[in-house]
């Protein structure tokens, strides 16, 4: 067993044995653990087999998947995507849930955009075979409903810019404030 498991190493079986079983052996899957599960077979030359696992009960109740000696168990790393700029909690997030995860899925982990976030201007920065790939989306329409959600892939690039009027708008209203709270105080 090889990949994002908390103990990767050889597993000894002398007959089949349950994924799950070989999984919980190695000690079980890291947060960073993609859902799908690769198995190589012992006396098989083609591609491995692919197994979509869930974290939840539903899925892990499905089919059993058995694993037989010689077989290689590779549990790949879960895709990453990037949420940067004027947010609450910037950083990469794992696409957990299946390999899948929305724009505003990915925004909620960042915990939202700051009071001065530009969320008209955000900016998807998206790997491509020739390079990078970028475009300006709304995510003030997307978050009010006016826009469908983006599914992101991995290694996407979120980039919410700062907003310099909005700052001025807040830093003027913050000094009006005081101005009129001093004006009281006489």
């Amino acid at each position: 067993v090889v990949g994002e498991v908390m103990r990767p190493g050889v597993i000894p079986i002398f007959s089949s044995r349950n994924l799950l079983d070989i999984l919980s052996s190695a000690g079980g899957l890291k947060d960073t653990a993609s859902t799908e599960i690769l198995i190589r077979r012992r006396w098989s030359d083609g591609e491995p087999e692919h197994i979509q696992l869930g974290r939840d009960s539903k899925s892990l109740s499905g089919p059993i998947v058995k694993v037989n000696p010689g077989d290689q168990v590779i549990v790949p790393l879960a895709g990453i995507v990037y949420m940067l700029g004027d947010l609450n909690r910037p950083g990469g997030y794992v696409m957990s849930e299946n390999g899948k995860i929305t724009l505003l899925q990915a925004m909620a982990m960042a915990g939202g955009s700051t009071r001065t976030a530009a969320e008209n201007n955000t900016r998807l920065v998206r790997p491509t075979a020739n390079g990078y790939e970028e475009k300006t989306i709304s995510l003030k329409d997307i978050m009010l409903g006016k826009e469908k959600d983006i599914e992101l892939q991995p290694k996407d690039i979120v980039y919410v810019p700062f907003s310099h009027m909005k700052n001025f708008l807040l830093g003027t209203q913050s000094i009006l404030g005081a101005a009129t709270s001093a004006s009281i105080i006489r």
